[in-house]
């Protein structure tokens, strides 16, 4: 019998000095996904991921970083792209501690995908069966319906333009400049993204 992998020990391996604190997030996160359904869920994440970025970048990382020239993202050997990847891939291993534990029942560890904000949310994991199951439901049921679940999105938009990672599976869905158009047209003419 094979056990079910938890978000905890998923945390343990891949964020071995943070995990507790990692664990402590991604815990809060599960909970307050476990009652809703997948676009709520999409709405949670992205608040959560908003107030994660704003706390790690300060109280306007969040727009300096959707605003950065997509060649000054991660730049090799800059010391603060270092910091935006390890951000990024911490926020990623929250979210998907998260999505491990969800409940038994849930869909994210089945099969049935049920909406586009729910194969976005797999997607964003770093899990490459979730990823996989994500990329499949988006290939059979159009990659433009993903592409408009990410539109009132902005912090998950940002988080995917900042994502350099050779993980970041949703480049194929939405390349990073239009990614930066969602975020634009989200922040409206309060920034504009180079």
């Amino acid at each position: 019998m094979t056990l079910k992998k938890t978000g905890r020990s998923y945390l343990r391996d891949t964020q071995p000095e943070v995990w507790k604190i990692a664990y402590d997030m991604s815990s809060i996160l599960a909970a307050e996904l476990a009652d809703k359904k997948w676009r709520e869920r999409a709405f949670v994440v992205d608040g959560f991921v908003a107030d994660l970025m704003t706390e790690m970048l300060g109280p306007d990382g969040l727009m300096e970083l959707a605003c950065r020239p997509i060649a000054e993202l991660l730049p090799e050997g800059d010391e603060s792209s270092e910091e935006v990847a390890q951000i990024v891939a911490s926020v990623r291993a929250i979210l998907t501690a998260a999505l491990l534990d969800l409940p038994e029942k849930d869909p994210a560890l089945g099969e049935e995908i049920t909406s586009p904000e729910h194969a976005l949310l797999l997607l964003l994991s770093e899990l490459t069966d979730f990823q996989n199951a994500g990329r499949n439901w988006a290939a059979m049921n159009g990659v433009e319906t993903v592409v408009d679940a990410l539109k009132p999105l902005a912090a998950l938009a940002t988080l995917l333009i900042a994502d350099r990672s050779a993980g970041n599976t949703i480049e194929a869905i939405a390349p990073t400049e239009r990614l930066k158009a969602m975020v634009q047209d989200f922040l409206g003419d309060q920034a504009t993204i180079h």
